[in-house]
């Protein structure tokens, strides 16, 4: 049996990433009030946890965009990891669900200049 293994990622430390991440089937969950103010709480709560800027933020009904700058040492996968369980757990919490709330890999690229606007796409 072959197995594929995913291409490990690789960050530049210091550097800013456009992260992306979705909810599973698309689920509009930020469309609403809960959903849309749950996320902040939880990036606030992981930036008590890890080392990093979060230069800008952009909620969606489906999902979210990061503007994030790891800082010295951090590990951009283990941030986000924490950041997508915890919201997860928040929603299930408050709505009584045990649905998986996010979908699957999320999207990373480096900013090569953030100070500078950039096109997203």
């Amino acid at each position: 049996m072959n197995v594929l293994m995913r291409k490990k990622r690789e960050f530049t430390e210091g550097a800013a990433h456009h992260v992306t991440s979705r909810t599973n089937d698309k689920k509009r969950v930020f469309e609403c009030n809960v959903g849309w103010k749950t996320m902040p709480l939880v990036l606030e709560d992981a930036r008590e946890k890890f080392a990093f800027r979060l230069a800008n933020f952009c909620i969606m009904p489906t999902h979210i965009h990061l503007l994030i700058i790891p800082g010295e040492g951090e590990n951009l996968s283990r941030i986000m990891q924490w950041i997508k369980t915890h919201s997860a757990k928040r929603w299930n919490r408050i709505y009584g669900s045990t649905d998986r709330l996010r979908g699957e890999r999320r999207f990373a690229r480096r900013i090569p200049h953030p100070a500078r606007p950039f096109r997203a796409g």
